[in-house]
């Protein structure tokens, strides 16, 4: 898996304007698909959750993933437009934020006679922690970084008490819209 493998499957990459930023957040995609083995399993077989969703759930965490970039964007051009403290907020930073934030579920699912589980990693590790981690090592920008840690309620550091910057707020709203839709429609 390379970079452009990453365009095609997450193709809203091409919505950040910076290069550089654009080419470390695939990077962050292509060693996370590696080192996990997903990139050999097929990254469309990677569940959004393994829990509380039915087995005729449709959607992966690509198509996740997707949801929450595009809502994620929708959202800062609506903002932007009401509110001048919200074009204060950085797109590139959201839309690369949006397209990580859940690149540690890699980590934390596998495969088992082709059904997906919760890896021996995430008895440790939640995805999260484990997709900030691996942003930091490929140098993303730290408001990147904190989007990836602070998303989730549960499962990031801090809880819902979190700290979150204006962008990690979007996202972390976006990611929740689209995952409490999934569980109204196909929870288990």
């Amino acid at each position: 898996m390379n970079r452009e493998d990453v365009y095609t499957l997450l193709p809203e990459f091409h919505w950040i304007a910076d290069a550089a930023l654009k080419e470390k957040c695939a990077d962050v995609w292509v060693e996370a698909a590696a080192q996990s083995g997903w990139d050999k399993k097929g990254l469309e077989n990677c569940p959004v959750v393994v829990k509380g969703l039915s087995a005729n759930c449709p959607y992966n965490n690509l198509d996740h993933t997707r949801g929450v970039t595009k809502l994620s964007a929708t959202m800062y051009d609506a903002m932007s437009g009401c509110y001048p403290e919200a074009g204060a907020c950085e797109r590139d930073m959201i839309i690369a934020g949006a397209l990580l934030h859940d690149v540690g579920k890699l980590f934390e699912y596998d495969l088992v006679d082709g059904q997906p589980v919760l890896s021996a990693e995430a008895a440790m590790f939640t995805h999260p922690t484990t997709g900030a981690c691996l942003a930091k090592k490929h140098g993303l920008p730290d408001k990147v970084t904190h989007i990836i840690l602070a998303h989730s309620d549960l499962l990031s550091p801090g809880g819902s008490q979190a700290f979150q910057t204006r962008e990690s707020l979007i996202v972390k709203n976006a990611d929740a819209m689209c995952f409490f839709y999934l569980l109204k429609h196909y929870g288990a």
